[in-house]
């Protein structure tokens, strides 16, 4: 239901609801980086608990505002990428299944090359930005392999599945 009114809100009011998240950027990078480094497993909210939550109410309704907005443009050049979104958010679940180790792996491999410590990459931004890019295009392609797989071995509902109940 709420969601259907953000929707409905960003269906109307498409240049407002992009201005918003243009406006929401600013308070969240700065808000984000000033508070350091978060680690919700550990109980590590960063300098200021409020900022933390702040931050991610304002990241969260920018987020569905402009979900709201790209999922009804039909500018070609953006289709493609917007169906990609779109496959992501359908697969969800699989991409929190995997994303926390494959994460893991990809910051003790580059601290490995940098010569330093996991934790230490974690906390200096630029390079906690690559750890999560490199682990967003590794998750999407283990999805895509486990979506094959389900599919290569999806069982097909029998035809005759009535005959055998009797």
């Amino acid at each position: 239901m709420r969601s259907a009114l953000w929707s409905k809100f960003a269906s109307g009011h498409k240049l407002l609801s992009l201005l918003f998240f243009a406006a929401a950027v600013v308070p969240f990078v700065f808000g984000a980086l000033y508070n350091g480094h978060i680690t919700l497993g550990s109980n590590r909210l960063g300098k200021s608990t409020v900022l933390l939550y702040a931050v991610g109410l304002i990241g969260t309704a920018a987020v569905i505002l402009l979900s709201a907005v790209l999922g009804e443009v039909s500018f070609k050049p953006l289709s493609q990428l917007i169906n990609g979104v779109k496959w992501i958010g359908r697969h969800s679940f699989n991409y929190m299944a995997v994303h926390v180790p494959i994460k893991g792996f990809i910051a003790v491999v580059l601290a490995k090359l940098l010569h330093t410590n996991s934790e230490a990459i974690s906390e200096t931004p630029w390079q906690a930005l690559v750890v999560y890019v490199l682990s967003l295009i590794a998750s999407t392609v283990i999805v895509a392999i486990i979506e094959l797989i389900k599919e290569r071995f999806k069982t097909k509902p029998a035809a005759d599945s009535a005959e055998r109940a009797v």
